[in-house]
């Protein structure tokens, strides 16, 4: 399964049970990440307390 583009470069797939991003220059994939649940659920709970703190396209988070 390929993975779902994020944006400047960044792709993100799931294998089942951890979540894996990892970067592509269009030819190579490279520096993998894998989170899994518990990583993931950290990661989620941070993008939250930060958009609840800050206004959208202050956090970077709206991709402005």
């Amino acid at each position: 399964m390929e993975g779902t583009y994020l944006g400047d470069g960044a792709y993100v797939k799931w294998n089942g049970y951890a979540y894996i991003l990892y970067t592509s220059n269009g030819v190579t994939r490279t520096n993998e990440i894998y989170l899994e649940p518990s990583a993931m659920r950290y990661l989620q709970r941070f993008v939250t307390d930060i958009s609840l703190k800050a206004p959208l396209g202050k956090s970077g988070i709206s991709g402005t």
